[in-house]
């Protein structure tokens, strides 16, 4: 253990006399830390860490390409999907959701949120449970009484 400390005061002195040097090797030490610290945080959220859902490789994301587009755009039209739900033979059970902004209105002021609009099966799709309550079914909802809200947290 005395053979280590020795080495690091001899280090320390060495890093005194040129202090030039010392401050570059400190940046780059710190630069190449930083630049492996960040690719390795979006390699592991994106490639390593599984998706919080059930048979996260059983789901794909379907989007609509028409013929006048280069692009895909907003997804599929409702009837579009309601045409493929219908017709699937591949698919255990389809659910559409729509990113959207949202009101919160609050006595004088208001709040603008970002959220979701989807439909009943949504959530039996992902297999997402409450943690509080319970999620409404089709049969609870009154005739004509088409919106609900389910608030979430992101993860």
């Amino acid at each position: 253990m005395r053979g280590v400390w020795q080495d690091l005061r001899y280090g320390m002195r060495l890093l005194r006399r040129s202090p030039a040097f010392t401050i570059t090797a400190v940046l780059c030490l710190g630069i190449g830390i930083g630049g492996s610290t960040a690719i390795f945080s979006v390699v592991n959220a994106v490639l390593l860490r599984p998706l919080p859902y059930h048979d996260p490789d059983q789901l794909v994301i379907i989007r609509a390409l028409h013929p006048e587009q280069e692009f895909y755009g907003d997804g599929a039209s409702w009837p579009e999907f309601l045409d493929w739900k219908e017709q699937s033979r591949s698919f255990q059970s389809m659910a559409a959701f729509r990113w959207d902004f949202f009101e919160l209105v609050k006595e004088q002021s208001f709040e603008r949120l970002q959220g979701l609009q989807v439909t009943m099966e949504f959530f039996e799709v992902l297999q997402l449970k409450p943690a509080a309550g319970q999620f409404l079914s089709i049969d609870e909802i009154p005739d004509g009484d088409d919106h609900h809200l389910v608030l979430g947290q992101l993860m």
